[in-house]
Order: C-alpha cells, then sequence, then structure tokens
C-alpha cells in the first residue's frame, strides 16, 4: 500500500494538521486486510533528511553486530542488569547499539527530531498504524530476548535449547525471530527517564532471513516506504513532509506550549543508576574479544 503524503506548507498547520492525520489514518483503516484484527495504535518516527536507509544501530557496526550477543552482556554485566527486553531499551536510550528501533507515540516528539538537524535538508515523519506488545512477560517477548542476548558462536545448538525451553520446535522459533515487533509495555519506561518524556517505544528488528538460511544471524531488512515488516503491520501508512526552510521556526514553536527541548527530551540520567553506554564501551569490548583471540 503506497504512504499517503501531508506536506506542511506553513508553521500555522500546526495546530491542525494531527487531526488531518487522523483522519487520513482512519480512511486508511479501512482498507486493511486485519483492520478487525485487536486495537492498532498510531506511532511516530521522525528523520531530519531522507536516507538511503534506515536500520537499527547494531546492524551498522559489522563488529558489533557478529558479537550481539557478547556485546550487549557486557554492557549489562557492568550495571547488573538482566537480558530482558525492558533492559535492552535502557542500552539504547543511553548510548548502546541494539537492534531496537526508536519510535514515538508524540507527534511533536517526532518532529523535535526531523527539525533537530539538517536545516539544509527536508525532513520526514513516517506514521504507522499497528499493533504492538504490550506484555514483557508474554512467551514472545522471553523468546526475543533469548535471542537477542544469545553468544554468536553455536547459534544451531543454543535455537534447540531455546525451543526445548518453550516446548516448541527449532523452526517455531526461526519463525518468531524472523518477525518485528513493536514493544510498548511499562517496564520500558522503569528508570528511564528519556523513554517516558519522548513518550517511546521500540520496534524489535527480527531476523527475517534466519527462518530460511543456516543458523547464523543475519541483518534486519531496513526500513523503507515500501516495505512492511511482516505480518506485524503493512508498512508506513502516512508521511508527513517537513520543508528544511520552516525547521528553525518549528523549533521555536515545539518550545513554547511545552518544552519540546533537547534538555527536556534528553535529561540526564537517573541518579543512581550508573547507565552509560557510551561509543567508549565499544573500543572496551573490542580489546576484550581480541585478546580472546589471542
Amino acid at each position: 500500500m503506497e504512504a499517503k503524503e501531508i506536506p506542511i506548507n506553513s508553521i500555522e498547520e500546526l495546530d491542525i494538521i494531527l487531526n488531518r492525520i487522523r483522519n487520513g489514518i482512519d480512511s486508511v483503516k479501512k482498507d486493511l486486510e486485519d483492520s478487525e484484527k485487536g486495537t492498532w495504535k498510531l506511532y511516530f518516527r521522525g528523520e531530519a533528511k531522507k536516507y538511503d536507509e534506515v536500520n537499527a544501530s547494531i546492524f551498522r557496526d559489522d563488529f558489533l553486530f557478529e558479537h550481539e550477543g557478547e556485546y550487549l552482556k557486557s554492557l549489562l554485566d557492568k550495571t547488573n542488569l538482566d537480558t530482558s527486553l525492558s533492559n535492552l531499551g535502557k542500552i539504547q536510550h543511553y548510548g548502546g547499539c541494539t537492534r531496537l528501533m526508536d519510535f514515538t507515540k508524540d507527534f511533536n516528539v517526532a518532529l523535535y527530531f526531523v527539525c533537530c538537524e539538517h536545516d539544509d535538508e527536508d525532513g520526514y515523519i513516517y506514521c504507522y498504524d499497528t499493533q504492538s506488545i504490550t506484555d514483557e512477560n508474554s512467551e514472545v517477548c522471553k523468546i526475543l530476548s533469548d535471542f537477542t542476548f544469545l553468544p554468536s558462536n553455536n547459534l544451531q545448538s543454543d535455537l534447540k535449547i531455546i525451543a526445548e525451553k518453550y516446548s516448541k520446535t527449532t523452526e517455531e522459533i526461526k519463525l518468531i525471530v524472523s518477525k518485528d515487533y513493536f514493544l510498548d509495555f511499562d517496564l520500558l519506561k522503569k528508570e528511564n527517564l528519556r523513554m517516558t518524556r519522548q513518550e517511546g517505544l521500540f520496534l524489535w528488528m527480527g531476523d527475517s532471513n534466519l527462518a530460511v538460511s543456516s543458523c547464523k544471524k543475519t541483518k534486519a531488512t531496513p526500513l523503507s516506504d515500501e516495505n512492511g515488516r511482516g505480518e506485524n503491520y503493512p508498512g508506513v501508512v502516512l508521511k508527513v513532509i517537513v520543508p528544511n526552510y520552516l525547521k528553525k521556526e518549528i523549533r521555536t514553536y515545539l518550545a513554547r506550549p511545552r518544552t519540546y527541548t533537547k534538555g527536556y527530551l534528553f535529561p540526564d540520567e537517573p541518579k543512581g543508576t550508573g547507565y552509560n553506554f557510551h561509543s567508549a564501551e565499544r573500543k572496551y569490548f573490542e580489546e576484550i574479544i581480541n585478546c580472546q583471540k589471542v
């Protein structure tokens, strides 16, 4: 399904744009085959310019992706966190690389990310009308977590262990982790002030080739206007175009009614948590792996 486009032509249109989006979404819903399958929700992703490829951060670094499970566990070990998806969200929001893609339920948050940089290029807000997982304790969430933190070696036997744990076949586990899932549950926001203020949620990007290929993790398919994410949602249903000449004016607009600013949306980490998964951790991890090879 081709995404409908809504251009923002002037700053005055911001006061009515959400209604236009909701009306557009309602008309699109009528055309969706699964429109009666549960409750669908409206999620946004703002991008400051048109990118050739949009993928989660772990897939942009070949070395980290090759050692995904070991890398993520090394970060958790420093903070005494467990291997839950909510803690994977903390890694994502505080500087680490993960297979999570950031989304928001607040249109103005997406608008902030569109206008925060690249003033010489048009920005885009991609709108998704979709379902999401709202319970971290669901079986699917637990399987996704187990798969994410698997080490890179022995994937074949590790998948069998996961299958036995949940009384499933290996092929069933492969099918589950081959899909993408929006994650929107309260535990994601626990001790994660950035997540709370940004009205955030995540897209867990699955391994679409694992079910038909050898037992080796492969990179997720990038986001695109045309590409849906398997059975979970049809793809982009609306695209809001923000012209470059409005970005500066919109930043001023966003700072007035509510504090949609960098200081508000990116607060310091909560006291006592010690989350700081910045780029230095990547170099430290690489040194550990290289020492193990010697």
